[in-house]
């Protein structure tokens, strides 16, 4: 199957210079990321010609990480190919890196970042609550908070923390994401419940057969 880069986004230097930023999001380690990274800037450059610039950022701790830059030998020793890119450890980096940028859209990934806890957590919570935004946009916000703070600290208590606040529980009742959630959930209690009246009916069939 046709490999597709996560984000990839054309933007601008301070001087003007135009490249394309690709950021590959990472939960887990990837043995052949440097490749994967290479492979994708090459097809990038191939469809734009714009310069690449490659960035992985890993969500959680891992205990391995993409090595910089990847490298194809030509053999004696030789570089035949040399790619580098950027690694962004989140869960080392101060949540204030984000937390201080006015772009509240933002702000979810201190869920991530050095020092969270359920407590932090809840903070963001409240501040993405109170920001000047359309509430359908601090719904969205809100629920992908709960969902980041997911991967690094206990779900349900995570949850139970942020649904303390009235105002939080219902921005995060309002958004498409728990309606995903929930439709997974009905979806899943039907290929149960499908799931064990089959297997009913096989063990009537079965009794029937030994009778």
């Amino acid at each position: 199957s046709l490999r597709q880069a996560d984000l990839v986004w054309e933007v601008a230097h301070a001087g003007g210079e135009r490249l394309l930023l690709h950021v590959e999001l990472q939960t887990s380690a990837d043995a052949v990321m440097g490749e994967r990274l290479a492979e994708y800037a090459i097809r990038l450059w191939r469809q734009f010609h714009l310069p690449v610039r490659s960035v992985v950022v890993y969500l959680r701790e891992t205990g391995q990480v993409a090595d910089t830059p990847f490298i194809i030998s030509r053999g004696g020793g030789e570089e035949g190919l040399r790619y580098p890119f950027d690694v962004v450890r989140l869960w080392q980096e101060p949540a204030e890196r984000v937390l201080s940028m006015p772009d509240v859209g933002l702000w979810p990934l201190a869920a991530l970042m050095g020092g969270a806890t359920e407590e932090t957590t809840v903070a963001v919570a409240e501040r993405i609550a109170g920001a000047a935004l359309p509430r359908a946009e601090r719904s969205e916000l809100t629920a992908l908070l709960a969902v980041l703070a997911g991967l690094r600290l206990p779900r349900p208590v995570v949850d139970a923390l942020l649904r303390r606040n009235p105002m939080i529980r219902d921005l995060i009742e309002e958004s498409s994401y728990t309606a995903l959630i929930r439709d997974e959930a009905r979806e899943k209690g039907r290929e149960e419940g499908r799931e064990e009246g089959r297997e009913e009916g096989r063990e009537e069939g079965r009794e029937e057969g030994r009778e």
